[in-house]
Parts: C-alpha cells; sequence; structure tokens
C-alpha cells in the first residue's frame, strides 16, 4: 500500500503512534469523547460528577483504567511516596506506634486504598522489615483497587519485599467492623467525582456539561439531587454569592463506607483540602478543579479528556462529620508538615536517618514538609476503641 499523507490509516504505526500521542496531548482520547457526546446528544447535559467517572474512570478509556497510566516523574504529578522514600517510612513510624497502643495484636491490617504505583506500600513493608521486625511479622495489607494496570503495578512492586498482601476491587468486599489497625488513602479523595454548583441570587445551581457551538461547555440548571444543598447545610458553610464550588458526595460515601470497615484502629485520610470554612470563601470564587498533565495545572476539565487527571480539595469537614457519625472520634486534622514533623522527619532532615541507602535529592525531602508543596496536603485522623 502506498502512503497518502492526507490518509493515517496508510501510514507506518510509529507514525500513527506518534499522530496519536499529539491528538491525546491537546484533545484526549477520540473514543471517550464521541461516547460523552453522544450521552449528552442522546440524554441532555450530563451532571460534572458522571463527566469525571467517565474521563477518569471509564473502563477502557478513562484517566486511571487505561494501561498507558504514568505515575512520578515520568507522569502528571507526583504524590509524596514517589517524591522521597521518607514518607513511607514515616507513615510505617505511625502504624508501629498504633500498633504498639493496641496491644501489638498477632494480625495488625493495614488497608491501603488507591495504592497507585505500589510505591507507598513497598516503603512501608521494606521499612518495617529493617526497623519494626514484629509488626512486620503481624502485618497484612490489603490493596483496594479497582484499575487492572494499576493493580499489576502494584503487585510488580511488592513482590520485591515478599508482602503478605491481597487485592480487593472495593471496600464492600470488607465485612463491616473487621479491620484491626488502619484504613489508609493518600490522594484518593480529591480524584473522586464531584458536582459543581454556583451560588446565585436565587440559591444554588448546578452546573452540568453541556455543548455548545459542538464543545463541551459548563450549563447552569437547578440541582440534579437534593443531596448537594444538603451537604452545604450538614457542614454550616455555604458558598457566597457568585461562587463556585464542589460538592464531593461520592468522597464522603466512600469515608462512611471506609469507616464501617473500622472494628478498632485509625482511619487515616491524606489529601488536598481544606475545613469547610476555608473552603468556601470568596478567595476561592472558582472552586478548586484542578487538572494535571506532564506536571503542568490547569483549569479546564473539558481539554485532554481521558489523558490528564481532574481534581477537587476535600471537604474535611465533611469527612470528619461523617466518621463522627459511624462512631469514630477525631484525633487530629492537621497539615502534612504538621504530622510529619510528629512522626520525627527531622531526623532525615538533618542526617541522622539515612533510610533507604542511598542519595536521595534534598530537596524531593523538603519538599515533604514544604507549605507551598505537599506540606500543605491536610492530615485526619479518626479512631475507633482505642
Amino acid at each position: 500500500m502506498s502512503i497518502n499523507p492526507n490518509d493515517p490509516n496508510t501510514w507506518p504505526e510509529a507514525a500513527r503512534a506518534l499522530l496519536r500521542r499529539r491528538e491525546y496531548a491537546t484533545t484526549g482520547r477520540p473514543e471517550l469523547i464521541a461516547l460523552i457526546r453522544e450521552r449528552i446528544e442522546a440524554q441532555g447535559p450530563l451532571s460534572f460528577a458522571e463527566f469525571m467517572r467517565l474521563a477518569l474512570y471509564h473502563p477502557e478509556h478513562g484517566y486511571y483504567t487505561t494501561p498507558d497510566l504514568r505515575f512520578g516523574r515520568e507522569g502528571d504529578f507526583l504524590t509524596a511516596p514517589e517524591t522521597h522514600p521518607a514518607f513511607g517510612a514515616l507513615v510505617c513510624r505511625f502504624l508501629a506506634r498504633l500498633w504498639s497502643r493496641m496491644g501489638a495484636p498477632a494480625r495488625f491490617t493495614v488497608v491501603e486504598a488507591g495504592a497507585g504505583t505500589g510505591a507507598l506500600a513497598a516503603q512501608i513493608w521494606r521499612y518495617a522489615a529493617e526497623r519494626h521486625p514484629d509488626l512486620a511479622a503481624a502485618l497484612e495489607y490489603l490493596l483496594v483497587e479497582t484499575s487492572p494496570s494499576l493493580r499489576a503495578r502494584q503487585q510488580r512492586a511488592l513482590e520485591a519485599v515478599a508482602a503478605n498482601a491481597r487485592w480487593l476491587e472495593s471496600l464492600e468486599e470488607i465485612p463491616p467492623g473487621s479491620v484491626e489497625g488502619c484504613l489508609l488513602s493518600n490522594e484518593l479523595l480529591d480524584a473522586l467525582p464531584v458536582h459543581r454548583v454556583q451560588m446565585t441570587a436565587r440559591g444554588l445551581q448546578e452546573l452540568y456539561v453541556g455543548l455548545g457551538d459542538g464543545e463541551f461547555c459548563d450549563l447552569p440548571g437547578p440541582l440534579s439531587m437534593p443531596e448537594i444543598e444538603q451537604f452545604f447545610v450538614q457542614v454550616g458553610v455555604m458558598p457566597p454569592e457568585g461562587a463556585i464550588a464542589e460538592v464531593g458526595l461520592e468522597g464522603v460515601a466512600w469515608y462512611r463506607q471506609a469507616a464501617l470497615c473500622l472494628g478498632r484502629g485509625v482511619l487515616l485520610t491524606i489529601d488536598y483540602g481544606y475545613p469547610a470554612a476555608e473552603l468556601y470563601t470568596p478567595e476561592r470564587p472558582r472552586g478548586t478543579l484542578l487538572c494535571y498533565y506532564r506536571h503542568t495545572t490547569n483549569e479546564d476539565p473539558y481539554r485532554r479528556i481521558g489523558t490528564q487527571d481532574i481534581t477537587a480539595h476535600v471537604d474535611f469537614t465533611a469527612l470528619e462529620r461523617a466518621g463522627e457519625e459511624a462512631g469514630l472520634q477525631t484525633r487530629a486534622l492537621q497539615t502534612q508538615r504538621e504530622w510529619l514533623h510528629s512522626l520525627g522527619i527531622e531526623e532525615w532532615l538533618d542526617g541522622r536517618e539515612r533510610w533507604p541507602a542511598g542519595e536521595w535529592p534534598r530537596r524531593d525531602l523538603i519538599a515533604l514538609v514544604h507549605p507551598g508543596a505537599l506540606g500543605r496536603l491536610r492530615v485526619l485522623e479518626q479512631a475507633k476503641r482505642l
């Protein structure tokens, strides 16, 4: 077959692959874009939560489900365990203190939801084996992961540490009250689907995803469900007039389910977010929606659909109250900077602790606690029967 410059079907595979990468970098996955467009044309505008669910979690074309998803320095963003292994070591130190407080039980279960590359789990196992061998002997590690490609990546990461680990599809596979230990998530809830609303002189309106001049756009309309307004009533704060805000109903539902799984121990949540009084203010008139692509950010979720991450800050007041309603007690809500200092990150900063062996850039260590970087994340600890 001769090559036609205007027909990519006649090009060599390498050239077609380059064209696909360029398309994804600017517009996203064509198959996913067509699917969303067809659904809007057939059913009308979508809630932003449904759009976000398709963009991130569609089983074939979603951002988190495709095999070519890249994390870390070669991907779109860095999480704390990929920034410096001291993070996993300090989380392990937290777990060791919790295990000791619980009386050093023979079986101590850690459930990590949304474990990404498995870096945090591997760091916890390695540090436990070297510094807390009795904890390592008691440790049972459950990873909750829906993405087959991420699950395979996590399995490879944990192969080298011979971990006592197994995988679950969802929290619903965990019997209520059965976890004796810690259920943790790190930068999970900010990527769960959210509704978007705007406060007007007539009250809250929902921002739907529709089509205007053939392009995706925001379309205001009445609230799709009464739970949206009730969300703000429960946290005791309403967005100021004119402001856009995100409503994390799915994040709160996930948190309630996690709280029900806990029999004794701690529910530990690390994420971007604020208490409600700091989240819904005139200083954030456009909300907190952010998209990540190759370590750059933008506020346009309708670009690169399926090839960029979409996030929204977590309302920690909503999580705190959901946990308390489920019988948990709040131990702390603080920044990651404060939390890591309470666990002794100074030992790494001043050179007394050099685990693991090898050289790591000091700037990466500082990033874990810098208030302009990962140090600004919030850490919520809620406990049961401690």
